[in-house]
């Protein structure tokens, strides 16, 4: 009986902490897109966007570094890459950073979506 009860503590321990992680991941990831439409918005009406960028860039480095235990590595891997350069982007051409942007918005939206604790995610 013992067993059988430790056995249930462990299974909703690891039910709580995965739905907790989701909801975590899913919440940072809101506010970086938030922080990427703020970048595209100062590149758009012409204010400095690198300080922006910046702290888009710092947002992501913290929460990399803690999603690096909750998400599989195969999925920052792409982002990290994406979010490497984008201070630097900002001198560029407008046109590729919007895009860069955009693209960097949708992959963001994708792991929350990806780590959301949904039905179909789980069968």
């Amino acid at each position: 009986m013992t067993r059988i009860k430790l056995s249930a503590v462990i299974l909703a321990a690891m039910a709580a902490v995965s739905v907790w992680s989701g909801i975590w991941v899913n919440s940072r990831c809101r506010r970086l897109i938030r922080e990427i439409k703020r970048v595209g918005y100062c590149v758009c009406e012409g204010v400095d966007a690198g300080k922006a960028a910046a702290e888009l860039e710092n947002d992501w480095e913290d929460f990399r570094r803690h999603a690096s235990m909750l998400v599989r590595s195969n999925k920052l891997s792409d982002l990290d890459r994406a979010y490497a350069g984008l201070e630097y982007r900002i001198s560029g051409d407008t046109g590729e950073l919007l895009a860069c942007l955009a693209e960097l918005s949708h992959m963001t939206g994708l792991l929350a979506d990806g780590e959301t604790p949904m039905l179909r995610s789980i069968l």
